[in-house]
């Protein structure tokens, strides 16, 4: 155990932790640092994970904090703070029920004559609602969560509740970013470890040309303000030709269309990825210009090609200059993308980004896939 004279312990049996606990845990750090988090055992729940993967989830979403230390223990915690000569206990209170419950706590704690005093913080009230509990529910159905935990944390729930890491797949239009995914899909049994592949932009083009759900119809119903109608069939879809020629043709247009279509893209991309298990690879060329990285929790394989090489390629797919010219314009440059992702990740403190050449070898990609995971296990050891 550490010698650090603590002033006062925080203490939960969480699983996992939330951003409500970490404000609880930042504000006490005003009044009582150095502080030791202590992370324990409640007989009576059952956790989905370990004592030390709780403790370890705890270090990674608290690294931020100076004069805190975590540690996980079992047994009473007014032994715990007797070992430690800690005077405090400090225990965040969200709910009334939380109150009547630590209530009790603090009549057992004296109960046991260590001189101990207790604090309660209670939550603040943007974090109100959060509870572990709802978060691994809302996992368990491919909800949102990142305004409820960390990066980190939300990762960890994805893999032990879903059974599968994100990556996302990005790079400029034309860099062979299908290519590179479906070359990883057919290396699945060799690696030991299924691996998808969902194409964002294409989930995209299909609610645009294709998708007559309601949800799609309501978006396209948004667009038709300023749209020309003549875009429209008599069906309500988008003629695929003469939409990108317009849109990519007025950059307001484009990002308007972006911000009409992104909810129901995100709402049939956690369609799409519900059920899958092990790896899935989500390719967009607009992670980063959209700064959606949070979704791949940081973790992103971009793949660079030559421009001469785009250029090919996208002439090939019967695009005119102009429309070429365009495309590109429309979108940030690979550097741009590489350093809007690095500062997500330096904001989140979580996630990796790694540049591959489009002409790498499978022991290339297999290695970047590795790297960007980045857990120092066999890609199938978890599947």
């Amino acid at each position: 155990m550490m010698k650090k004279q603590y002033k006062a312990i925080f203490a939960f049996s969480v699983d996992p932790i939330t951003k409500g606990h970490i404000n609880i845990i930042e504000r006490a750090t005003q009044q009582f640092s150095p502080l030791l988090v202590a992370i324990g055992n409640n007989a009576l729940k059952k956790y989905v994970f370990t004592l030390e993967e709780r403790s370890t989830l705890a270090k990674e979403a608290m690294a931020h904090l100076s004069g805190v230390d975590v540690v996980h223990f079992n047994g009473l915690l007014t032994d715990l703070a007797y070992e430690h000569n800690i005077g405090v206990i400090i225990r965040g209170v969200r709910t009334i029920s939380d109150f009547e419950f630590e209530s009790i706590l603090f009549q057992v704690g004296m109960s046991q004559r260590r001189g101990i005093e207790f604090y309660f913080l209670p939550t603040h009230p943007q974090y109100s609602h959060i509870s572990s509990t709802a978060v691994k529910a809302l996992v368990a159905e491919s909800g949102i969560v990142t305004d409820y935990v960390p990066l980190n944390v939300k990762e960890a729930l994805e893999k032990k509740i879903l059974g599968q890491t994100v990556v996302g797949i990005t790079g400029n239009i034309g860099a062979g970013k299908s290519h590179f995914c479906q070359s990883l899909v057919n290396l699945s049994s060799t690696l030991g470890v299924p691996i998808s592949h969902i194409d964002l932009d294409q989930l995209v083009k299909d609610l645009l040309f294709l998708d007559n759900s309601e949800y799609a119809n309501r978006a396209r119903e948004k667009v038709c303000s300023y749209l020309p109608k003549e875009l429209f069939s008599e069906e309500g879809l988008i003629n695929d030709k003469r939409f990108s020629q317009h849109a990519f043709s007025d950059p307001a247009v484009l990002h308007r269309l972006t911000k009409d279509f992104l909810e129901p893209a995100l709402y049939k991309l956690r369609k799409a990825q519900s059920g899958q298990r092990g790896i899935v690879l989500v390719e967009s060329a607009l992670f980063a210009d959209l700064k959606l990285t949070e979704i791949v929790n940081n973790r992103l394989i971009l793949i660079e090609t030559p421009e001469s090489e785009i250029l090919a390629r996208l002439n090939k797919r019967v695009y005119s200059d102009e429309d070429i010219r365009q495309r590109i314009s429309s979108q940030l440059s690979s550097s741009e993308k590489v350093g809007v992702i690095e500062r997500k990740i330096a904001e989140a403190k979580w996630g990796r980004c790694v540049k591959l050449s489009s002409h790498c070898s499978q022991d290339e990609a297999i290695h970047a896939l590795k790297t960007v995971i980045g857990d120092g296990k066999e890609l199938g050891d978890d599947y």
